[in-house]
């Protein structure tokens, strides 16, 4: 009886994986842009600052993905728990060569400076079409 179960699991595992595989498709395309997972990228230097009316961020992220292809940053500032607006996008102007490293800049028009900036990077974008 656990064999055929085993059998049956078996089955049933490799039907799920074609039905995947099919619904991709020719139309799954991994350049598209798309969210980066955390092994693709790495951000360093992260700086977050006020001044002349603007709150800013920057940093360095450094391609990890094993091709060359474009990358974005987007950022939401906050003063303390008070969001400041709409999140701020930056992109590489090109495909970021593997390896590489982007010195990023985003900024933020303020009416007065925040007591309490906070520069949350909260996403990082991936895809051969994200500096377009």
């Amino acid at each position: 009886m656990g064999r055929v179960v085993r059998v049956l699991a078996t089955l049933a595992a490799v039907l799920v994986a074609a039905l995947v595989l099919g619904a991709c498709g020719e139309d799954y395309d991994l350049d598209a842009r798309r969210i980066a997972t955390i092994d693709e990228y790495a951000l360093a230097e992260q700086t977050c600052t006020a001044a002349g009316g603007r709150a800013v961020a920057a940093g360095d992220l450094t391609n990890r993905s094993g091709r060359d292809t474009g990358f974005g940053v987007i950022v939401r500032f906050l003063d303390g728990d008070v969001d400041l607006g709409r999140p701020q996008t930056v992109t590489h102007p090109e495909p970021l060569a593997d390896g590489d490293t982007w010195s990023w800049e985003v900024g933020l028009d303020v009416d007065e400076a925040p007591s309490e900036l906070r520069c949350n990077v909260i996403q990082v974008v991936i895809g051969d079409d994200v500096g377009d």
